[in-house]
């Protein structure tokens, strides 16, 4: 163990002296994540050495910005290259193994987190970048997304990613959904159905999934759900998902048909194991869009309609509102009715 020591602190040194050269060194760093994983004592032994800020500031993120300070542009918006990609991945891999140790934690363990969180929501790093980022999050996450504001960044669509727009301030919470439901920039390129973009998505819900695994932090979300409307987007986006009417006029639109997929994951994330949680969805009911009332998005199939004195398909305004469930039971209804007309010839 002393032979291990000394080797560590050799190493150690030459990484100081060589803090230039590791950007552009992928043995280096290889060799760094080594020791980490097979040196039983590395997490404390490094905790005491400059390494934890080398390794932020090789990434370009400031060590010591204060909790609710933005991330730098030149962090968000750098420029990537393969050879800058290669080292990145290996940077994030040895923060990802001293994040998760259990002799390791306090005041760098939490800038860990969020330098992994703004990598994967807030900046214009390569997707599996930002995937490996999200799954290096420790599975026991004990950090605060809903209190966590991050500023994402937007391509200028036909810039070839040399302009970006900055969006209003979320939460990372709000961003991690928005993500897994919209897409990597909000679908943008949505048409390029890609591995990277699915893992990038997968990734994010398991991330909420370690999120919400607290009994109260699921009831505090099904909860908030009451909120009218536009007052909280994960609120919106998740029930926007579920209860979005699905087309069945012509061929299924993949991107409609992902985004209702993974709202279900997020809700069962949600449901499973809670009692409560489940008693409290079944009451839910979304709000219609008031552009598109609920009853002309979702029309029973098998109850006359009633035609209004001008002719047209009107809503019964005795009916009461339907709640997700009610909803959820008849776009499945929907679904089996014209697939048994497709598959009869029926248009």
């Amino acid at each position: 163990m002393h032979r291990d020591s000394f080797e560590i602190s050799r190493l150690n040194l030459a990484l100081n002296q060589l803090s230039t050269f590791i950007q552009h060194d992928k043995p280096c760093l290889n060799l760094y994540r080594t020791r980490s994983i097979f040196t039983n004592n590395s997490p404390n032994y490094f905790r005491e050495t400059g390494l934890p800020p080398l390794l932020l500031s090789l990434l370009l993120f400031p060590p010591n910005i204060p909790p609710a300070a933005p991330a730098l542009q030149e962090f968000a918006l750098q420029f990537w290259d393969n050879r800058k990609l290669v080292n990145a991945l290996a940077i994030v891999a040895i923060i990802g193994l001293l994040n998760e140790s259990k002799g390791y934690g306090g005041q760098d363990s939490y800038v860990f987190t969020r330098c992994l969180i703004k990598i994967a929501l807030a900046s214009n790093a390569p997707t599996n970048l930002k995937t490996q980022a999200l799954h290096l999050l420790p599975a026991n996450l004990n950090f605060h997304l809903s209190d966590l504001i991050i500023t994402p960044y937007m391509p200028v669509p036909e810039t070839n990613g040399e302009e970006w727009d900055r969006l209003e301030a979320a939460s990372a919470l709000d961003a991690l959904v928005e993500l897994a439901l919209n897409r990597e920039y909000n679908g943008q390129e949505s048409a390029r159905r890609l591995m990277t973009g699915l893992e990038l998505r997968t990734a994010a819900v398991g991330v909420f999934k370690n999120f919400v695994r607290k009994e109260e932090i699921k009831y505090a979300i099904i909860s908030a759900m009451d909120v009218p409307e536009g007052a909280g987007s994960l609120r919106q986006h998740l029930l926007q998902a579920l209860s979005m009417s699905p087309e069945t006029s012509g061929p299924l639109d993949h991107v409609l048909v992902s985004s209702a997929h993974f709202a279900s994951l997020f809700f069962s994330h949600l449901l499973r194991s809670s009692p409560h949680c489940k008693t409290l969805t079944v009451y839910k009911t979304p709000t219609s869009n008031p552009n598109t009332t609920l009853c002309s998005r979702l029309r029973p199939l098998f109850r006359p309609r009633r035609r209004s004195s001008s002719g047209t398909h009107a809503c019964e305004d005795d009916d009461p509102p339907q709640t997700l469930l009610q909803i959820l039971a008849e776009h499945l209804s929907l679904a089996f009715f014209q697939t048994w007309n497709r598959e009869n010839g029926i248009d």
